[in-house]
């Protein structure tokens, strides 16, 4: 692989490409097209870092991340099997599988990966839910009584970064995510809610959880509170992400074994903008806006 050649680009597939700009936001860069193999080594060590540390795997702190929030999202991974039962035994085997997807990510092939559209060898990677948010039958992706859908190592890996750009709407409430045109703010979700929310709770051996601690009602008010909190923390030279024409979706959804389930919530560019130009003109209006109308008493 070249170094500075592209690699990735975004699919139109909200899971994949929300994982991309968690991906992204890893490996500290702006755009996801700027990721070469370098910078895909480096995150892949810092996804490492944090769901195989003690606060993930459930060791010293409260429960396990990985067995608990985390299998909602890949229930029955590599990371929660049954069939593994040592925590020290399920880091080797997700290493292992990271490892040998990184090590194949460069190679080409004959077979057209149906989420990304690049070349791969057949044969190399067979995807069912455990690997992929709601891959299931007939009515979704792969045909039924089929041994699942074959994708390329590089989508298999850029995958596995999906949790960074998920949050909690209230502390106990369902899982969410946006999918957007608007790369600049995908990314900024996923490193401010994602990797810089996981890596703090994981310094100070912290149970793990995903970001959800705002004081709201419901997944709309959630979806408010984050442009909210994301635009009072962002340094100046960010806010112009505000000002983008495209729209946000957001879905809220589980993976879980028992019911899959994923409901969107269009946001209008509109709100973006409204919430740009009132924190510009008045960050007092926009606390007030923020306090007033999202914000549940206690």
């Amino acid at each position: 692989m070249v170094k500075g050649a592209t690699m990735l680009r975004y699919t139109g597939n909200p899971f994949m490409d929300a994982a991309l700009s968690a991906l992204t936001a890893a490996a500290e860069l702006t755009d996801v097209v700027e990721i070469d193999s370098d910078d895909l080594k480096s995150a892949t060590e810092r996804l490492k870092d944090v769901l195989l540390s003690d606060s993930a795997l459930g060791i010293g702190v409260e429960r396990s991340f990985n067995r608990g929030s985390l299998s909602q999202i890949f229930p029955n991974s590599k990371l929660v099997n049954p069939s593994v039962k040592d925590p020290k035994k399920a880091k080797e085997e997700y290493k292992k599988l990271l490892n040998g997807l990184l090590s194949k990510s460069m190679e080409s092939g004959d077979k057209s990966c149906p989420i990304c559209g690049q070349r791969f060898r057949e044969g190399e990677q067979k995807v069912k839910a455990d690997k992929f948010p709601l891959l299931r039958g007939i009515s979704n992706f792969y045909p039924e009584l089929s041994e699942g859908l074959e994708i390329c190592p590089l989508c298999a890996l850029s995958i596995q970064f999906f949790p960074f750009s998920v949050l909690r709407a209230g502390e106990r409430g369902r899982l969410w995510f946006i999918h957007t045109q608007n790369a600049r703010l995908a990314i900024a979700i996923a490193k401010r809610f994602g990797w810089e929310h996981f890596e703090r709770l994981v310094a100070s051996r912290q149970t793990l959880d995903f970001h959800g601690s705002w004081d709201t009602s419901g997944e709309g008010g959630a979806v408010l509170s984050l442009f909210f909190h994301l635009i009072t923390e962002m340094p100046e030279h960010e806010l112009s992400i505000f000002e983008s024409p495209h729209p946000v979706t957001a879905y809220v959804f589980t993976n879980d074994n028992r019911i899959a389930y994923i409901r969107p919530i269009p946001v209008p560019n509109e709100i973006l903008i409204f919430i740009g130009r009132l924190w510009h003109e008045s960050s007092y209006a926009l606390r007030r806006f923020h306090r007033e109308l999202l914000t549940i008493p206690r």
